[in-house]
């Protein structure tokens, strides 16, 4: 069977499941699905859990991440 068939009836299994927020994930993420998978596995492996990510994540979205670089450069420096 075509992986192109394979996948629209996993689609459809996964829509009837109701689990259409994982189709629709995965068709935004799709192209960089390796390096979400590897991102996953750093936060596992460091134990961060939803709060974590989550606050990880607002960091770099709001440009906090540039100060709070600069702030821990300057206390490597002292």
């Amino acid at each position: 069977m075509p992986a192109d068939i394979v996948r629209a009836i996993h689609r459809e299994f996964l829509e009837l499941k109701g689990a259409h927020e994982l189709v629709e994930v995965y068709d935004e993420i799709e192209d960089y699905l390796p390096s979400f998978l590897e991102l996953n596995k750093i936060f596992h492996s460091r134990g961060l859990g939803r709060n974590e990510v989550l606050e990880i994540l607002r960091i770099i979205c709001t440009g906090e991440l540039p100060y709070l670089q600069e702030g821990l450069a300057i206390y490597r420096i002292e």
